[in-house]
């Protein structure tokens, strides 16, 4: 096979639709995105026009081919990945028939209660991996059955993003197992949609997408869609999954023993299970993994990396001024402060619930905290507490896989804006006393589509194109001295604070 031959990894997120062109040995070659806008019509409502995600898909993969330099000719397969859980109805045409609710749309509390009711949740996490929660496509389906009859009814079918891209550019109404494992309907014992869930709920399967294995062909690209953005006719679009399976993919997340840290605005660690081990504590949620018949166990932190940013926005002024005059992000002025304080902070703590706490308490209720404030305490303490906080939350929700799981992860692959950072990737090698690699590419979650898509030109399977198409750019291995003074801490403080002031949340008046 020519070296003069490409993938393209597609990556529909919440705020843009970008599409990277990778080589046969997961190098970078282009890229191209295109911004959406996210409509708010109520509290806790949030919806995208479906069609701004048909023209950015238009726009975004024109351009690209346009600008790469290549011949169009040369690209010979796409995967997808996508944002979770937003659904969209369409007609058989594939015309959405209303905005499509986002993966964040609060707005079916009263379904999931009525859910509650009609089966136990328990025997909903069997089926589905997850309990019942608004987040998931299910209950956004039974909103729209309940209080938009008239399209629920004039619905042909229920899409994800991806599947509504899918269709744009095959014509084909299928999704990947890993992408439907988020809707909150596939029985992921069996990879296909759930006969008791489908019954109680009413939804004909009629109204779903055939389901595939991630890797497995979508479809192929159409003749429209090739003469409206120059993307060859004919070649495979192969089914990858949502943004966070993708991701770990795109990390080296193929095996037990390894785990992926997304240090974005939500922190969200995922490690690798070869079953599907279901824990009734909820300490994780349990994926399909976009290694055909595997999965993910997943949780999460809320806050996440949010803390640093309503810093830099709130007290941060003078970093990112500095940052203007030297062309340089404004977190890399708050790591160079960072790194000017010892481990530890001089005994400062945050506990970065800014946003609630998730897993694994799921208290709406939990506040953020700043504790064991004194007057040696400046700047540069606060920002390493921050940034250490975030690690002790890494390290106490890695401790509650790895013992519900039954597994013992020896790595974390980091990735996310949070992995540009050196002094964090240290600081979670020393808390979680373990090791630490980040990859070459910053753009793991269209990388992780584009190695299933590679499945289908270049290597056998995802494991072997997941092994060819990955470079470890850096690694972290713990400092002995600091995890010794790091376990202290954690065990001794941090555990105890969310324990100790949990009922004061709960306190405080709205």
């Amino acid at each position: 096979m020519s070296e003069k031959e490409y993938v393209i990894g597609l990556d529909a997120g919440t705020s843009d639709l970008r599409a990277v062109i990778f080589d046969k040995w997961g190098n970078e070659i282009a890229q191209s995105r295109t911004p959406y806008e996210t409509f708010y019509p109520n509290i806790g409502w949030a919806e995208q026009d479906a069609n701004d995600w048909a023209k950015a898909l238009k726009t975004t993969i024109k351009c690209l081919i346009r600008d790469c330099g290549l011949s169009p000719s040369s690209i010979k397969a796409l995967g997808i990945t996508h944002q979770r859980e937003t659904i969209l109805p369409v007609d058989e045409n594939g015309t959405p028939l209303r905005r499509a609710l986002l993966w964040f749309d609060t707005r079916a509390e009263e379904q999931v209660e009525w859910l509650k009711r009609q089966l136990d949740p328990e025997e909903i996490t069997k089926i589905t991996g997850v309990p019942p929660s608004p987040g998931w496509s299910l209950p956004k389906i039974l909103w729209i059955k309940e209080h938009e009859r008239e399209v629920f009814d004039s619905a042909h079918k229920f899409l994800l993003v991806s599947d509504f891209l899918t269709f744009l550019l095959t014509g084909e109404f299928r999704t990947s197992w890993a992408s439907a494992c988020t809707t909150q309907l596939l029985d992921i014992n069996k990879f296909e949609w759930s006969s008791k869930l489908l019954e109680i709920c009413q939804i004909p399967i009629s109204k779903l997408p055939t389901t595939i294995p991630p890797g497995g062909v979508l479809g192929t690209v159409t003749k429209k869609f090739s003469e409206e953005t120059t993307l060859p006719e004919g070649i495979p679009v192969i089914a990858g999954g949502g943004d966070q399976q993708c991701g770990g993919l795109g990390t080296g997340v193929t095996k037990v023993g390894v785990a992926s840290l997304n240090l974005g605005t939500s922190v969200i660690l995922e490690t690798f299970l070869d079953s599907p081990i279901i824990d009734p504590q909820l300490r994780y949620w349990l994926r399909v993994a976009c290694v055909p018949r595997k999965y993910i166990a997943e949780n999460g932190i809320g806050g996440g990396a949010y803390t640093l940013k309503w810093f830099k926005e709130n007290f941060g002024q003078s970093e990112t001024e500095v940052a203007e005059r030297l062309k340089i992000s404004p977190y890399d002025i708050l790591m160079i402060e960072a790194k000017k304080a010892p481990p530890g902070a001089l005994g400062l703590f945050v506990v970065p619930y800014w946003l609630g706490a998730f897993s694994p308490y799921y208290d709406t209720s939990a506040r953020g905290v700043i504790f064991g404030f004194t007057g040696s305490h400046r700047r540069e303490h606060l920002i390493r507490a921050i940034i250490e906080g975030v690690a002790y939350e890494v390290r106490l929700n890695l401790e509650n896989l790895e013992n519900a799981s039954k597994t013992h992860v020896d790595e974390i692959r980091v990735y996310g804006g949070g992995a540009k950072s050196p002094l964090w990737c240290q600081i979670i090698a020393d808390i979680c006393n373990k090791k630490v690699r980040v990859t070459q590419t910053e753009e793991n979650t269209a990388l992780g589509a584009a190695i299933l898509a590679a499945t289908s030109v270049f290597y056998k399977d995802v494991l072997e194109a997941a092994d060819k198409m990955i470079t470890i750019r850096a690694e972290y291995n713990p400092i002995k001295e600091n995890v010794t003074f790091y376990d202290k801490s954690y065990n001794k403080v941090y555990k105890m604070l969310y324990q100790s002031l949990k009922h004061l949340f709960r306190e405080i008046p709205s």
